[in-house]
């Protein structure tokens, strides 16, 4: 099978649904599957993670080229460089503010501007789908589900998939005080119905999704390579690092800053324990300022980002996601294959699935964080409790081995394929074939 990935972005994004992207993309590639990875990135810098050479990864933006041409990373094609967001006058952005306000009222106003702020990157899908003619596409993330969902209802032959990778909760939620990312998610939501499946991660989520659309939803849970973490998993607990590690983007639906908060209860009575954060984000200034305010900065380091992140967790005993909202997290599934005594909150779906059963500790969320602090106070105190869960946690990640999720989306796929309705292909814009077969001869 011809197989085509979508994302709106994927260069340096040290993200958990990246990594999935690129593990079934590499997947399915050594099943024999001709596959590719198209994404709308202006400069295509690599992808954090590695990508199976064979994988080819294609920027459809327009100046893709130009910016991997430019000798000063900030200059667009033309040679200008971008403004300073400083220098950015306030007006537009709230005429913008109240334009995706009146949208989010006007459903045939939110369709019609879509559609047209869309226009040009729906071509372009379009274009590469007529020029590669795949048996399926799969929009990954709903980033770019409209667009795709367009370009594929063009090319009837072409079955659609997207693939979500969080709660709907998330996924489609629609703040107030963002109008723009609520007007993004209307948008997608109003697509939904053209896609052929929905993949959801956990078989909770397909009820948050509207009733019509159930029939359609295919749970497919994340693969985790438990063999890579075996040699890490061999490593007694009691000879790693007292160390509390954390693995995600410092974003606030994470919560570090409550982990901050918890551990900051209970540090004192546990002078040997430390806390570690890896990864960026938003929520690191106020972090600084959180672990300065509590005296921690001899105990609680924020790491960045990293390249070996199975080194992260074989230098720690406990493992805890505080989250609001995931879909199946990466980060807890390759903590509890690589042996670590896990928690997370209870309120959180994802993380609930995972360490329900006995398999990791959950706690309900308040304010001040003293449900966290106390289990953290628990688990520091008592390695036995430590070693209980590590074992538990062991045992339940084994489930979602590599083949079995391959094999789900294969056979998804085979579905798909042996479904679709013969057809011609739509036609495609002049140049797009010859333009994308040279991107990407010069990416493989």
């Amino acid at each position: 099978m011809r197989i085509v990935f979508a994302t709106k972005f994927l260069s340096g994004i040290a993200g958990g649904a990246e990594r999935s992207l690129i593990r079934l993309a590499g997947g399915m590639n050594a099943r024999g599957h001709e596959v590719s990875i198209i994404n709308y990135d202006k400069r295509p810098d690599p992808p954090y993670y590695p990508v199976p050479p064979d994988v080819p990864v294609v920027s459809l933006h327009p100046k893709a080229e130009a910016y991997a041409r430019c000798v000063d990373p900030i200059a667009d094609a033309a040679g200008r460089t971008k403004p300073d967001p400083g220098t950015v006058r306030p007006g537009p952005r709230r005429a913008k503010r109240w334009l995706r306000q009146i949208e989010l009222k006007i459903s045939p106003l939110r369709r019609l501007t879509a559609a047209v702020r869309s226009r040009a990157v729906t071509d372009r899908v379009a274009d590469y789908l007529a020029a590669e003619r795949p048996d399926v596409v799969v929009a990954f993330l709903p980033h770019m589900a409209f667009e795709v969902s367009r370009a594929a209802a063009r090319l009837p032959r072409i079955p659609s998939v997207l693939a979500l990778r969080n709660t709907p909760e998330f996924d489609f939620a629609e703040p107030e005080d963002d109008p723009a990312r609520a007007v993004k998610s209307r948008t997608v939501r109003d697509a939904l119905h053209r896609f052929d499946r929905l993949t959801v991660l956990v078989p909770d989520y397909a009820e948050l999704l509207p009733a019509t659309l159930r029939s359609r939803t295919v749970c497919i849970p994340n693969d985790v390579p438990v063999a890579d973490y075996a040699r890490i998993q061999a490593i007694p607990l009691a000879e790693r690092p007292r160390t509390i590690a954390f693995v995600g983007r410092l974003v606030d639906y994470k919560r570090p800053r409550s982990l901050i908060a918890a551990f900051a209860l209970v540090a004192a009575a546990h002078p040997g324990w430390n806390l570690v954060f890896y990864g960026e984000g938003p929520e690191r200034p106020a972090m600084e300022a959180d672990i300065k305010r509590h005296g921690l900065e001899d105990r609680v380091k924020l790491s960045g980002t990293t390249t070996s992140i199975d080194q992260a967790y074989a230098q720690a005993q406990i493992f805890c996601l505080p989250s609001l909202y995931e879909g199946f997290p990466r980060a807890l599934s390759e903590a509890m294959a690589s042996g670590l005594a896990c928690l997370g909150h209870s309120d959180c779906v994802g993380v609930r699935h995972l360490l329900d059963g006995g398999a990791g500790r959950l706690v309900a969320p308040d304010l001040r964080s003293t449900g966290l602090g106390a289990a953290l106070d628990d688990l520091m105190a008592d390695g036995a409790s430590r070693h209980a869960l590590a074992r538990a946690a062991t045992e339940r990640i084994a489930q979602y081995q590599p083949e079995m999720v391959f094999d789900r989306w294969e056979s998804l796929f085979s579905e798909l394929t042996a479904q679709a309705v013969p057809g011609r292909f739509g036609s495609v814009r002049s140049g797009a074939v010859s333009r994308y077969r040279s991107q990407q001869s010069e990416t493989g």
